[in-house]
């Protein structure tokens, strides 16, 4: 069996002889010089290049060596111009490959590291799959930057209220609102900051903005019925909160546990316990307790 594979590898040596005597001295074409590069493409290169050289290798490493630690690989250097690579970055998150554009991006950011519009675009990325805080990061690099631009307070804002930083975030959202941030998510948000801050009035003109703005925004309705039943108005709350159900039934059951508080408020037990059943069937697990407590 060894003189059978010898005999393999002294006629691949052979053939690598003749093929080097063939190209021997080759100029090398534009294509294998890197950008950049006037240094010629060395015969050593060309043989690592065609594979020759690691099949014979590999033979000669099998036949006496056994099996042997791989080197470890070494990246390629980019080559490719930032404006391509940008432009991945942007078409990834586009797929909704989030982390892909985070890559493209990071790639990007080392080249020119103070662009406004790649630190927002890479915030937006991280944002989208719940990393909040190094969001918060790449927007608060770009307001350094650009310290009046809406969109990216706007999104820093959304990342603080997710960190549970109210105060700071109220201030962005607040801000970015004020220069142009028109937007019925902008509203929705600051609608929710003035509910967790109890100061419903102001949560209900706010979410009333966004639903003038977007007729089908359940969240919006949902922040109306949370300021209603803060307010003492439980029909109106139930009335919002059956709204959101019409636009997104299966929000994860908050909204049918908080209808079924309201119904509680008005002394309607039957619907009550409906919603908070339903409430527990989608996944909303404080359900629990108010069907143990009330629906006997």
């Amino acid at each position: 069996m060894l003189n059978r594979f010898l005999g393999i590898f002294l006629i691949i040596g052979i053939a690598l002889l003749g093929i080097s005597l063939f190209f021997k001295g080759p100029k090398a074409s534009e294509e294998e010089n890197p950008p950049g590069s006037s240094a010629p493409v060395t015969k050593e290169s060309f043989w690592k290049s065609s594979g020759l050289s690691a099949l014979s290798s590999q033979i000669w490493e099998d036949l006496t060596s056994g099996s042997k630690t791989p080197e470890p690989s070494v990246s390629a250097p980019e080559t490719r111009d930032p404006t391509e690579i940008f432009r991945a970055g942007y078409d990834a998150y586009e797929r909704r490959d989030y982390e892909g554009a985070i890559r493209e991006y990071d790639l990007y950011l080392k080249t020119v590291p103070s662009d406004v519009s790649a630190l927002y675009n890479r915030g937006l990325a991280k944002y989208s799959i719940g990393r909040f805080s190094e969001a918060e990061t790449d927007f608060t690099s770009a307001l350094e930057i650009k310290p009046d631009n809406a969109d990216v307070l706007l999104y820093r804002g959304y990342c603080r209220t997710e960190l549970e930083n109210r105060k700071e975030a109220f201030a962005d959202v607040d801000r970015a609102i004020k220069l142009g941030a028109k937007y019925p998510e902008a509203y929705v948000n600051r609608a929710i900051l003035y509910n967790l801050s109890e100061r419903p009035a102001a949560a209900l003109k706010d979410a009333n903005e966004a639903v003038r703005l977007d007729q089908k925004s359940s969240r919006a309705n949902f922040q109306i019925g949370y300021a209603y039943y803060s307010l003492k108005k439980y029909n109106e709350s139930i009335s919002a909160y059956t709204k959101a159900i019409e636009l997104n039934p299966r929000d994860g059951g908050q909204t049918y546990y908080n209808r079924g508080l309201g119904f509680l408020a008005v002394r309607k037990k039957s619907q009550a316990c409906d919603d908070f059943k339903r409430s527990l069937e989608i996944g909303y697990s404080n359900a629990e307790g108010m069907i143990r407590e009330n629906c006997k």
